[in-house]
């Protein structure tokens, strides 16, 4: 049985207002990632959710700055 691998996916520059937000989950596979940010934010479109994500299997560092 092949062991299944948690990967980050990382959604930038997503859900502008004032300025751009992040969207991120660990999950299995791309599908799930969706899944867990819809059961989080029910009101998000589709349209962002769509976009590709970065997939991240190996250490990464972020970092974004907020504003109004």
């Amino acid at each position: 049985m092949k062991e299944r691998t948690l990967k980050l996916y990382v959604w930038e520059n997503v859900l502008c207002d004032w300025t751009c937000g992040i969207m991120f989950a660990l999950a299995y596979d791309v599908k799930q990632a969706r899944k867990l940010i819809r059961e989080r934010r029910s009101d998000l479109s589709s349209k962002e959710l769509d976009l590709a994500p970065q997939v991240i299997k190996t250490p990464k560092g972020f970092a974004i700055s907020g504003g109004s």
